[in-house]
């Protein structure tokens, strides 16, 4: 047998092959008869390349070769299944290039042609480099066979580091690096720094049983931890926002993922569960009942029906403390009154008014439950309960504020029931009313013969807007009258405007509001110093989102401080001077539909309270007519204490006790 020399083979593109008259390696196949002992690798290297050239298809045909290996593994094999077999090995190195190189192109040719037994030269197996490299090509199980692996010892041809185990193992250690350093990126994520003092089970619990208003407590923390900064409310986590720019970020960039509520004791026990729409977490329910009291309870058709039932009450209100003065006016013709009581009278009446159609004090039963009633809520709503912090204590109530909650939120619901049944059988009845109040308005959208839901839906809405009523307007009636009286020119000056735009022979109504500047840049600069909500309703995130760079986890609460964001020195000049001249010249623009971040005493986003406009229909008009219909100071001309108390709500502390004198004539303050 004749041994040929790879040095002899051309470098064309056809394959010689020794002892074969240069016929290609197929057709010397097919004869079969032809004797094929020696095969050098740089011969079969070119056979590969040739075929790759040949055979281009698309990647995809990697797994119908795959199948068929599996295929040939268990099959006998003879003459044309090795030629098929070679072109799979030609694609499989097109696939697969790295493959075409002395390390691999053995052991492949020894798995897809068994017929073919592999085994080094002796003496050149030492030097794997060597592309004439011979092999040792047997016939005895050329044309069939049972597939005969006869793998050669791999270490024979590949001596260095670079073995089998090591191109197997080289993915894995990859994707485990890859793996690791996703895992590892993922927990160096900025987190917002928690705010320090917390006590071991309660975290921050103790901060709301202190003597000072949360939100000063929280503000004075910003020096510390900085504008944005975590506290734990026991199991509960909770993001304090005390800038206007992180504030814009949460509720206009970060709107959606922040739109939600926490769930409380109270709000789950005095809110029907929930179900009244200040509490209601984010979602289908929440939205149609947003929408039904946007579009049709606060619409601007819906309020400007109702002007004259506003308009009355307040009057009414007025009549009375006038009436006041007429029974308890002492030598120098002047009377006291509790003004805290007198707007907190004001406020329940109007709400009622347009709410569930109730004459102010047309039962005195009635009335005075329902301010029962309502001062129980308010104070309720705004307590945080153990329960709340440590739920797996909830059981144990204590206090006794659960039960408290039951007894209240049942008593409220009874006096619910009783109006929504008088206003279902007037309406099954065709009973007429000059003014349609809001409940009547739920049951013509809702419908008189609807499940218990729609009901509980009913009840729920109209005390939600009722209670968000008086809160808002009483509270910043209290502050803006101590402010006034605590800054006397202003007083004087909003008296000198009223007497222009309306005169002293009449009462102000609701179309000189919009002439009334000065009473308008009043209520801002009350809305701006003392909101009412200083804190507004907590939010919760329901999903994960970034803000001021930080990662803020769903499941979050968030606190937005606005007297911080509203006394901040960069957006205002004389942040804590009361001066509503500069919603007149430099801050002529800024408006409290949450828009400018600086004075957002409404919220902002999804959760804007939806009655700004009756709000502040109601606080300027009762306003305007008090200044105007009276002379006020205080007890021996001393000053108004302006201290604020706990809660979650922004009440006075001090009651604020005046004297009051008439200045427009008599007739003035009788209704028609």
């Amino acid at each position: 047998m004749e041994v040929a020399n790879p040095k002899k083979h051309k470098r064309d593109s056809s394959i010689a092959l020794v002892g074969d008259n240069d016929l290609s390696l197929f057709e010397a196949i097919k004869k079969s008869q032809s004797t094929i002992d020696v095969l050098d690798i740089c011969t079969l290297k070119k056979l590969v390349f040739s075929f790759k050239r040949r055979f281009r298809k698309n990647i995809k045909a990697c797994v119908k070769y795959q199948n068929q290996l599996e295929h040939f593994a268990n099959s006998e094999v003879d003459l044309h299944d090795n030629l098929r077999k070679l072109k799979i090995l030609t694609k499989a190195l097109e696939l697969y290039p790295d493959l075409v190189n002395l390390n691999t192109i053995p052991s492949i040719v020894n798995l897809l042609l068994p017929g073919f037994t592999m085994n080094p030269m002796l003496g050149i197996a030492t030097n794997p480099v060597n592309l004439g490299t011979w092999v040792r090509l047997s016939k005895s199980n050329f044309h069939k066979a049972k597939p005969n692996y006869q793998l050669m010892d791999l270490s024979l041809l590949f001596p260095s580091q670079y073995s089998m185990f090591a191109i197997l193992f080289f993915p894995v250690l990859l994707f485990s690096l890859l793996w690791i350093s996703n895992y590892l990126f993922k927990n160096k994520k900025r987190e917002v720094p928690q705010a320090g003092g917390a006590w071991p089970l309660i975290g921050h619990l103790h901060l709301l049983r202190g003597s000072q208003p949360l939100h000063i407590t929280l503000g004075n923390m910003v020096d510390k931890y900085g504008p944005i900064f975590t506290i734990k409310l026991g199991s509960r986590k909770v993001l304090v926002v005390n800038n206007s720019e992180i504030a814009k970020e949460c509720l206009i960039t970060n709107d959606k993922a922040f739109a939600s509520r926490p769930k409380f004791v109270c709000t789950e026990l005095l809110g029907y569960d929930n179900s009244m729409m200040g509490f209601a977490p984010y979602g289908p329910y929440w939205r149609q009942v947003r929408k039904i009291a946007t579009l049709e309870l606060l619409s601007n058709y819906r309020l400007e029906m109702l002007r004259h039932a506003r308009e009355s009450t307040i009057y009414a209100s007025l009549q009375e403390l006038y009436g006041l003065w007429k029974k308890q006016r002492d030598s120098s013709d002047k009377a006291l009154a509790d003004m805290e009581k007198w707007f907190a009278n004001v406020s329940r009446n109007v709400m009622a008014k347009i709410i569930v159609g109730k004459q102010p004090n047309s039962s005195d039963a009635e009335s005075e439950r329902w301010i029962r009633l309502l001062k129980e809520f308010t104070e309720l709503s705004g307590r945080f309960v153990l329960g709340d912090a440590l739920p797996f204590l909830r059981w144990l109530d204590i206090g006794g504020d659960e039960k408290t909650m039951k007894k209240t939120a049942a008593e409220l619901d009874q006096l619910a029931e009783e109006w929504l049944q008088e206003h279902k059988h007037r309406k099954i009845s065709d009973e007429t009313k000059s003014d349609e109040d809001f409940m009547d308005a739920m049951l013509s959208i809702i419908g008189v013969d609807n499940e218990q839901l729609d009901d509980i839906t009913i009840k729920a809405t109209c005390l939600a807007l009722a209670i968000a009523g008086i809160d808002t307007s009483s509270i910043t009636l209290i502050w803006a009258l101590s402010l006034l009286l605590n800054n006397r020119y202003a007083l004087k000056k909003l008296q000198h405007e009223i007497n222009t735009i309306v005169g002293e022979e009449r009462k102000v109504n609701e179309s000189d509001l919009k002439n009334l500047n000065y009473l308008q840049a009043i209520i801002k600069e009350t809305m701006r110093l003392y909101p009412a909500a200083p804190l507004l309703l907590p939010h919760q995130s329901t999903e994960d989102c970034t803000v001021s760079g930080f990662h803020v986890p769903a499941g979050i609460g968030m606190f937005i401080n606005l007297p911080k964001i509203q006394r901040d020195s960069s957006m205002w000049m004389n942040p804590d001077e009361f001066q509503p001249e500069r919603f007149l010249l430099s801050n002529k623009e800024v408006d409290v539909r949450g828009k400018n971040f600086e004075l957002i005493p409404f919220g902002s986003g999804r959760r804007i309270c939806p009655g700004i406009n009756l709000a502040l229909q109601v606080t300027q008009l009762t306003l305007a007519n008090l200044v105007h219909g009276f002379e006020i100071s205080t007890l021996l001309d001393q000053p108004v204490d302006m201290q604020e108390g706990v809660g979650l709500t922004n009440l006075k502390v001090a009651p604020l006790e005046v004297l009051i004198i008439p200045r427009l004539p008599a007739a003035c303050y009788e209704v028609n």
